[in-house]
């Protein structure tokens, strides 16, 4: 939430998200930075997130944005060192973001505390007021986003979130090719990282 600027919903879906994902790339549960690539929808709460718990920098080159807008508020990581890629997002039931779907069929099987076609209805009057919502819907949206989040937080993740590996991943077919650099940066601090080490460690000479 520091990184990013303040608390909200989709920050906290998006980091949601990728603790699933992460789940599966790294069974054993230690988690390395330096091997992830990270896809998210151009939303600064999820590209965001993925920056932040991946590492993975456009001026690298291995964060990118969905060429498929549908996948707007999901995610995808890709571990380069395995070559395994994972789609994670919401279960149907918890999203609420108008006209965009949820982009796998697994469903919440509890229920909600706020309906999402009222959380939805909301935020489609907000965003047609074009800037100009009256305080009351803003303060409105703001109590519907933190009851939603802290209603998800009191459920195990995998109740409200869902992953899959991606068959035959291609980093070029999900990635929004405009959106990129045409030189990326080489990463200099994990030049080394696998750099075989010596037979023994350095000693100092005898005095």
């Amino acid at each position: 939430m520091r990184f990013h600027g303040h608390d909200c919903e989709g920050t906290t879906t998006a980091a949601n998200s990728t603790w699933v994902a992460f789940k599966i790339l790294f069974p054993d549960g230690i988690i390395d930075r330096s091997v992830l690539w990270g896809i998210s929808g151009e939303s600064p709460c999820w590209s965001d997130a993925v920056a932040f718990l991946t590492g993975a920098r456009l001026q690298y080159g291995n964060l990118g944005f969905f060429k498929d807008k549908r996948y707007s508020h999901a995610i995808v990581l890709y571990r380069e060192d395995t070559k395994v890629a994972v789609l994670a997002t919401w279960k149907e039931g918890i999203n609420n973001i108008p006209g965009e779907p949820v982009m796998l069929p697994g469903k919440v099987t509890w229920q909600p505390k706020v309906t999402m076609k009222d959380v939805e209805a909301l935020k489609a009057v907000v965003k047609k007021a074009g800037g100009k919502p009256t305080p009351y819907q803003v303060d409105l949206m703001r109590y519907q986003q933190w009851a939603h989040i802290n209603d998800i937080l009191e459920h195990p993740l995998e109740e409200s979130y869902q992953a899959k590996v991606i068959e035959n991943f291609k980093w070029e077919d999900w990635i929004d090719p405009a959106k990129t650099l045409a030189k990326p940066h080489e990463r200099s601090d994990t030049r080394l990282k696998n750099y075989p080490y010596r037979d023994k460690p350095i000693e100092a000479p005898v005095q």
